[in-house]
């Protein structure tokens, strides 16, 4: 029953072809890894192997995308999105095509519109609708919003950690420096299909980055820090800073797909810690017992727990969420 759902799915909707040029975007971030994606040749880019709310999620966000809508039409049917029970299809919608593959929904959210000129709104404004529901509804800081908006939930030992510098970033410093680190994926708890972190195409393997400097709750990466009497940034309390991952341990990342640029032929991501939600900034380390160190209670789980209960605990919440 289910195949024959993604079939009729796969053959109803109506899939547009490239019609425009995309614009080239300039390169604004260098340093740890850039990791070659192809960009999506049709408008939406549906698969067969895709879970069946995963093609509604881009049937229907293709359609509140395409002019037939105004945008005051749109906020006005977001404001009907009341409760709990209202709010849930769209976070079904959300968590399954951010499972699916986080690189294609970003390069949908980004070319879309350039792509097809039916399209009158951009698709990542029309999920900000639905996620400012879901913060008005849940709360900003919720645990179901931070694993509906997370690409990837991983469970990794790292392999290795490396200093470098993102050169083309001026805020909080610049030179920005940076962390890069690469590990071995043990388990994974969010996420079908993503990059690898190197050229042999181990599916095993996940490459990712931040800034010491970047505050752990703070959503953006344009932070502003003081300086001490040299003019050098100063270490806040809550950033990351060097130490947030040691090589040869073992973490639950929370990871952000993120573009850095568009050539004209590939486009070029990378990994980031998803931020701004709980006081551990996406990364949570798992101790010599085995245990998963959340010292915030953000889960709402304890502040340390088995790391097979911690696994049991946060898929009962995502069942919670994705199961009709």
């Amino acid at each position: 029953m289910k195949q024959i759902l993604v079939t009729i799915l796969l053959a109803s909707i109506f899939i547009s072809t490239v019609r425009a040029q995309r614009s080239v975007s300039p390169a604004t971030n260098s340093g740890c890894f850039r990791q070659s994606v192809q960009p999506i040749q049709r408008i939406p880019q549906l698969h067969s192997d895709m879970n069946a709310d995963c093609i509604q999620g881009y049937t229907y966000l293709d359609s509140l995308c395409r002019c037939t809508f105004s945008w005051a039409h749109l906020d006005s049917m977001g404001n009907t999105i009341l409760t709990p029970g209202a709010l849930k299809p769209f976070m079904i919608f959300e968590y399954r095509m951010r499972e699916y593959n986080a690189d294609l929904l970003k390069e949908y959210q980004v070319a879309a519109g350039e792509l097809n000129k039916e399209y009158c709104h951009n698709p990542a404004a029309v999920m900000d609708v639905v996620g400012n529901r879901m913060d008005a509804i849940l709360g900003r800081h919720n645990k179901l919003s931070y694993l509906t908006h997370a690409d990837l939930i991983l469970h990794i030992r790292v392999t290795n950690v490396f200093s470098d510098f993102d050169s083309m970033a001026s805020v909080p410093v610049h030179p920005l420096p940076l962390i890069c680190v690469k590990a071995s994926v043990i388990d994974t708890i969010k996420g079908l299909h993503f990059r690898n972190c190197d050229s042999r195409g181990s599916a095993n393997c996940i490459a990712f980055d931040f800034s010491p400097l970047w505050q752990k709750q703070h959503g953006s990466d344009l932070i502003l820090m003081g300086e001490d009497s040299l003019g050098r940034a100063m270490p806040c309390p809550d950033c990351y800073g060097t130490s947030s991952v040691q090589e040869s341990k073992e973490y639950i990342v929370f990871l952000s797909s993120m573009l850095l640029d568009y050539n004209g032929t590939t486009s070029y991501y990378t990994y980031w810690p998803l931020k701004g939600y709980s006081l551990e900034g996406g990364i949570f380390p798992i101790d010599g017992d085995g245990n998963v160190l959340i010292p915030s209670n953000f889960f709402g789980y304890g502040t340390s727990l088995p790391l097979a209960l911690f696994e049991s605990d946060i898929r009962k919440d995502i069942d919670s969420m994705i199961l009709h």
